[in-house]
């Protein structure tokens, strides 16, 4: 677990329409977890570490819409 695997994670969110559109149906749902869909994908990283990289600079248009969705960009594992 690294912040190189949460950064990486970022941009391949960033790069990847169909999991924006996931991300964006697991929130409707109720059901986002950023741990556990970054585990799916190959990048295994923690809560604070995924927090760490998201606090520092600005968000992706990406992330805005989920903050302003009323969500956390980082989700604990549960």
């Amino acid at each position: 677990m690294t912040i190189e695997a949460a950064t990486k994670f970022r941009a391949h969110v960033d790069a990847n329409q169909d999991l924006q559109d996931s991300i964006r149906d697991q929130m409707a749902d109720g059901n986002l977890n950023l741990i556990n869909i970054g585990k799916e994908h190959g990048f295994e990283f923690t809560d604070e570490e995924l927090k760490e990289i998201t606090d520092q600079g600005e968000l992706s248009d990406f992330e805005l819409e989920l903050v302003s969705g009323g969500i956390a960009v980082s989700c604990e594992d549960t």
